[in-house]
């Protein structure tokens, strides 16, 4: 089985006690279904339109778009068409189903009068067991996670390893894939050795400034809630304004702080968008909520990059910059 070239890896936990009444069935046509889907109201879709109009979620549509943004594949850090899927405790608990995400999201409440949020997707492989399967620890860790949904992408090499189990030839597509992947590992690794605490805003500026034409560090006891301020004139002579807040975090970002110094940013500056680089390897639900509501507070799009798409656009971006850029 071939896995498209730059596809990402998701694992996503579902319902357990709808498994044999509707979450296999479904899966077998081509549909994932998800919770937190009971109420029309709760349509990501929808969803979507009233943050973007400014209008207040109330809870059920906080909690519905926190836990399942990413399923629709237009989203910022969502799961893609052809990214892979893995799916612990499906089809049997203590069993993994990996599947290949498709293009479409769609919202139809179920005969369980719950998972109305369905993702098209293809299953590649169904009973995986990570007992006697070659799954890597860190794989079988990773399980444990008690979230809806999170990035795995440091393991889609061992994930399509899981699909193929030896029993075909990889191809150079596979291989390649694999290559990519240890090289986007081994970039991060030397990052975190050379730019270690406040040192990593050199290589976010290096970043900006490949990007914005004009970039002002900010940090210190003056930033105004801004380590970097980013101005651009467009063909049209209109001009974007972001703040943009940088933490060398850890693991799962669930800090509110950054928000709450873009908020303090917009007061000083009148901005047309918040930008928050971290080097934590994803993002909590709550933070997501959190960064959606200010978004919708500030009338301003406020966007999160977190390590695996930061090493990518440093890669795309800066290997051609001078080194004393970094200086």
């Amino acid at each position: 089985m071939s896995v498209a070239l730059g596809a990402r890896c998701w694992v996503v936990r579902t319902d357990r006690s709808a498994l044999d009444p509707l979450i296999v069935p479904e899966l077998r046509r081509g549909v994932l279904r998800q919770g937190w889907g009971y109420a029309q109201t709760q349509d990501l879709r929808r969803i979507r339109d009233r943050i973007l109009d400014g209008h207040p979620l109330d809870w059920d549509e906080r909690a519905a778009w926190a836990r399942n943004r990413r399923l629709m594949p237009d989203e910022h850090d969502a799961i893609s068409p052809g990214d892979l899927i893995v799916l612990p405790n499906v089809p049997q608990i203590g069993t993994w189903t990996i599947a290949r995400a498709g293009q479409r999201y769609d919202f139809e409440i179920a005969a369980t009068n719950d998972h109305g949020h369905q993702r098209d997707v293809e299953v590649l492989r169904e009973g995986v067991d990570p007992g006697v399967t070659d799954a890597p620890a860190a794989l079988r860790r990773t399980m444990r996670c008690q979230r809806a949904m999170w990035n795995v992408d440091h393991l889609c090499a061992d994930v399509s390893q899981l699909i193929n189990d030896g029993s075909e030839r990889r191809s150079p597509e596979d291989r390649l894939v694999d290559a990519l992947a240890a090289g986007e590992l081994a970039a991060w690794e030397v990052i975190e050795r050379q730019f270690g605490g406040a040192e990593f805003e050199q290589p976010v500026g290096l970043l900006l400034r490949q990007l914005y034409d004009v970039v002002e560090h900010r940090a210190g006891p003056d930033e105004q809630g801004a380590d970097f301020i980013c101005r651009s004139i467009d063909a049209f002579g209109l001009q974007s304004l972001v703040a943009v807040q940088v933490k060398m975090w850890q693991g799962v970002a669930d800090n509110h702080e950054p928000l709450g110094q873009i908020a303090r940013a917009a007061r000083r500056w009148r901005l047309t968008g918040g930008l928050i680089i971290t080097s934590a390897s994803t993002t909590s639900a709550e933070f997501d909520c959190a960064a959606a509501a200010l978004s919708t507070d500030l009338g301003i799009p406020v966007r999160v990059v977190c390590r695996q798409e930061l090493v990518r656009l440093l890669l795309s971006h800066t290997s051609h910059a001078a080194p004393t850029a970094l200086k």
